[in-house]
Parts: C-alpha cells; sequence; structure tokens
C-alpha cells in the first residue's frame, strides 16, 4: 500500500520536498519532529527510503548527537555552537514540559485527597444529624471528629455550631469529648 503523502508543518509553512525542508527547517523543528515521529512519518511518505534509514538509526534520548546527525544530512555541515546550544534548549523544555505535567498531576492528585478530606468530614456530620439520640454514636463520631478533622472543624467551627445549636445531644457528645471542649472557643 502506498503511503499518502503529506506536508510537513513548521509554524507557518507547509514543507513539500526535502530541498524545502533544507531551504526553511531549523534544527528546533527537526529535533521536534524527530522526536514526535513526524520526520520519520514524512520521510517514509515523500519515498526517502535512504533518509528514513538513517533518521531511525539517530539515538532520540541525546539531542546533542541528534543535532550533529541532523545537521549533517539536512545542511550538510556539522552542528555549529548555536545549533549545540538548540538542542540543549531542546531537551531543557522537553524536561520542562515533563516536569509541568507531573506538577498538574501532582495538583490533581492534592485535589482528590482536599475533596475526599472534605466529603469525609460532611458526610461525618450528615451522620450526626441521623445519630442525634444516639448518645453512644455521637460520642463515638466524636471521637473522629477530633481524630481525623479537628483542623477543619476549626475552620468550620460557625458553620459546626449554627448547624447543631438546636441539636443538644450532638452539643453534649461534643462538650463531653475533653479533647473537642477546647474547640469552644471557635464558636464565639
Amino acid at each position: 500500500m502506498k503511503a499518502i503523502k503529506f506536508n510537513l508543518q513548521y509554524g507557518d509553512k507547509q514543507i513539500k520536498s526535502l530541498a524545502e525542508l533544507k531551504e526553511y527547517g531549523n534544527i528546533d523543528m527537526l529535533l521536534e519532529t524527530l522526536n514526535n515521529g513526524m520526520l520519520e512519518r514524512w520521510l517514509e511518505a515523500q519515498g526517502y527510503t535512504d533518509l528514513l534509514n538513517i533518521i531511525q538509526e539517530i539515538d532520540k534520548n541525546n539531542s546533542r548527537k541528534a543535532c550533529d546527525v541532523l545537521c549533517k544530512i539536512f545542511f550538510e555541515k556539522d552542528a555549529s555552537i548555536a545549533q549545540k546550544a538548540a538542542a540543549e534548549l531542546f531537551e531543557f523544555r522537553a524536561d520542562e514540559i515533563k516536569n509541568l505535567q507531573c506538577l498538574n498531576d501532582l495538583k490533581q492528585q492534592r485535589d482528590e485527597i482536599i475533596r475526599d478530606y472534605h466529603e469525609g468530614y460532611n458526610s461525618l456530620l450528615t451522620s450526626f444529624r441521623a445519630l442525634q439520640t444516639d448518645y453512644a454514636g455521637l460520642k463515638a463520631g466524636m471521637n473522629v471528629l477530633y481524630e481525623r478533622y479537628r483542623e477543619l472543624l476549626k475552620l468550620d467551627s460557625e458553620k459546626f455550631y449554627e448547624t447543631f445549636k438546636e441539636y443538644p445531644l450532638v452539643m453534649l457528645a461534643f462538650i463531653a469529648n475533653e479533647q473537642l471542649r477546647n474547640y469552644i472557643n471557635y464558636f464565639d
């Protein structure tokens, strides 16, 4: 099956031939298309099998060597200092993209942990309403409140008080818990 030819896109340029690649291409563009596989697909679609074989041998993990090989192939000269610096910059940008992705993943994990924490707190408060006549259950719940959610209780103390001031057994279980008793000043 014959490969469908396509243009190699770089910026606003549509590169259709090897001559155009040599004229308009630069090391940044070559390294980018090498690493994302577009250069190999383009060479194969254009029928440049000899070049494709050479390109496939390039170690994509070593941008400096890749820069040298690409410069010799397409520009017929050794990579200049500026081009080598561009290869280092390309490596730096690739690492930066990976770091940003890791940060984004960590942010999502953090947000999920916070959401789960708040859901657990709200679920516990909901259980207090359901247990409003079960003093033993409320006492156990107050221990959980102190052990897991005391910092959130400090932030939410006013709402907690407003929610449960009409539930005397809940407030009694709260005050009966020696550790939670210290949180009464947050209700002021």
